[in-house]
């Protein structure tokens, strides 16, 4: 293996020889031999003579004449490499030793064009190496019998020699019948088998081609829908389409039947049914309902198992598959094979594609690895599509939410030194300043100076920091009227988190203050207090004449004033106070209470 892993890559058109026999099979269409080469994969150990065997592959496995066509019309050869020595001593073994058996590329009988020679291998096996080639040489010329033959394979002639060595005259001389009968054995062997070669070598070579070519096809097929997918996932711009386009091209457009896909839900993490899709609902419509009415946990089922596994999974037979449940369901319908793979991303899984079929489909190397290219395409482009969708409902949703501010709410922004870059139309409204004449001004524009520079200083401290500050601001009109505002400042930060901006929103509280100074006013005229508790901060506000009645004073800390309040209450009545205002809290109704103090 690791030497055949040397030809690759090899440019066998860059050697005569191996170029000559390529081209001469695919104008001819037969298997051809080349001459006399070293193999590439010859890196080490004794070097042999080799040679190589070529049969064409044609379009759609078509052989044209004439030889032009057959030339143009081959897309590859499949060939085999073979090393000679270790060939012929797996025809006849060790059992040469009596005779030697040469075999040249062509009609010259020289040592360029040997390809075996079994007595010169023998010695050095021996490690007779006193023998020098000339000493063998001069053995073979002296030998008592030899015999030369000429055989034609696949176009290249073998010339192939055999000599008697001296044992074999020695056995000769001792027991000639049984030594001739030896030879004769060994020579028939020698040209049994080349005529056995020369009658199997193309019928194996063209159940390879066959082999091959199925192979191709199903390729070229697998090929053209993964081209099909990526157009789908360059022109679909929805996730939810997305899925469903794919889903129906591999149920109807391919041999595969019935799609599927499931995702991963993002609360409990199993594997829930998104869709799936066939050329034949009706007859597949039991074992589609299934898939629809299961979920399947990490490690369960088809889904889970390529879930945990994190690799494709072939199912040859649905029916014997312990990691398919649905096998008698699919075994039911007529559905035999199938496969799973995940969709997904460098960083996150999204679910599990399934395919199924009824006839046998055989998983490849190269189909299973593009697969998971496919997979991780599908999944990069179906996280974008999500992440877009999100964003733009995101998007929508800040959209509906700013105009329900800039309605309700004065909103402007600044940069970090006071300067207006931005105003809504509420501003401009109560503030009696058009859009124009805001954008680039300070916002001391709208001062009052009723704010103390301790409170702006306050302020700015506070937002300089990246803090949001919170507080009531009065400003003035263009027309030099007064309003108050409720603010909100926010620091709007930079990647770096540095400040680039600050988002004001006020909200009028010019209305209120009026109503509340004239309730206190009402108030004190008909000696009524009022207060009002924030359940969440559990603060109370008390307006002036509350506590006076209660005669308790302004400057009292708000946390006691509930205490306060408590202990000027008759305590008769304290019970039934709490129970009042517990109801009250409890059914949100209004109450009213009479009591002592």
């Amino acid at each position: 293996k690791e030497r055949n892993l040397k030809a690759f890559g090899y440019d066998m058109f860059s050697e005569d020889i191996r170029a000559t026999a390529m081209m001469k099979a695919a104008i001819s269409g037969e298997a051809t031999l080349s001459g006399k080469v070293k193999l590439i994969q010859e890196d080490r150990g004794r070097e042999q003579a080799g040679f190589l065997m070529y049969l064409p592959i044609y379009k759609n496995n078509i052989i044209k004449n004439p030889a032009q066509q057959n030339l143009e019309n081959a897309i590859g050869w499949i060939y085999a490499p073979f090393r000679a020595d270790d060939l012929m001593q797996g025809i006849l073994g060790p059992s040469t030793g009596d005779i030697d058996i040469e075999i040249f590329d062509g009609l010259t009988l020289s040592e360029n064009f040997r390809i075996h020679d079994s007595h010169r291998l023998r010695t050095e096996h021996s490690n007779q190496l006193q023998l020098t080639a000339t000493a063998i040489d001069l053995k073979k010329a002296t030998a008592r019998y030899h015999k030369t033959e000429t055989l034609n394979i696949f176009g290249r002639l073998w010339n192939i020699k055999i000599h008697s060595l001296p044992a074999f005259e020695a056995k000769l001389n001792q027991n000639p019948a049984n030594a001739i009968a030896f030879v004769g054995i060994i020579i028939s062997s020698l040209f049994t088998f080349i005529v056995w070669f020369v009658a199997t070598a193309r019928a194996r070579a063209l159940n390879l081609v066959h082999d091959r070519t199925k192979e191709l096809s199903d390729l070229n097929e697998f090929n053209k829908w993964i081209h099909a997918i990526d157009n789908i996932l360059s022109e679909v711009t929805t996730y939810d389409e997305t899925i469903n386009r794919i889903l129906l091209f591999l149920s109807t457009q391919s041999r595969w039947t019935v799609a599927g896909f499931w995702q991963i839900e993002s609360e409990t993490g199993h594997l829930k049914l998104f869709q799936m899709q066939s050329k034949f609902p009706e007859k597949y419509q039991i074992f589609l309902q299934s898939s629809a009415s299961i979920n399947f946990k990490y490690g369960e089922g088809l889904p889970g198992f390529v879930l945990k596994s994190k690799k494709i999974h072939w199912i040859p037979n649905l029916l014997s598959d312990t990691n398919f449940p649905r096998g008698p369901i699919a075994h039911q319908c007529g559905l035999t094979c199938g496969l799973a793979f995940q969709v997904r991303t460098a960083n996150a899984l999204l679910g599990v594609l399934e395919l199924f079929t009824e006839e046998f489909i055989p998983s490849t190397t190269a189909i299973s690895e593009e697969l998971n290219s496919v997979g991780l395409r599908m999944g990069n482009r179906l996280m974008s599509l999500k992440l877009a969708t999100n964003l733009e409902a995101e998007q929508k949703r800040l959209q509906q939410l700013m105009a329900a501010i800039n309605a309700s709410a004065i909103v402007s922004t600044s940069d970090v030194y006071g300067n207006i870059t931005s105003v809504n139309n509420k501003f401009c409204e109560i503030s009696g300043y058009s859009e124009v004449e805001l954008i680039g001004q300070n916002h001391r524009l709208v001062n009052s100076g009723l704010e103390s520079k301790n409170f702006f200083k306050d302020m700015w401290k506070t937002i300089a920091r990246g803090k949001t500050w919170f507080g009531e601001i009065r400003n003035r009109k263009k027309c030099g009227e007064i309003y108050t505002v409720a603010s909100v400042i926010t620091p709007l930060h930079r990647t770096d988190g540095s400040i680039e901006s600050y988002l004001s929103v006020r909200f009028d509280l010019t209305a209120q203050k009026k109503y509340h100074q004239q309730l206190i006013e009402a108030q004190s005229i008909a000696k009524i207090g009022s207060w009002h508790l924030d359940l969440q901060t559990n603060l109370q506000n008390w307006s002036d004449e509350h506590y006076r009645i209660f005669e308790i004073s302004k400057h009292q800390k708000n946390e006691l004033l509930a205490q306060e309040y408590r202990r000027r209450i008759h305590p008769e009545d304290l019970n039934s106070l709490d129970q009042t205002f517990q109801n009250a809290q409890k059914l949100g109704e209004d109450f009213i209470f009479n009591h002592s103090i």
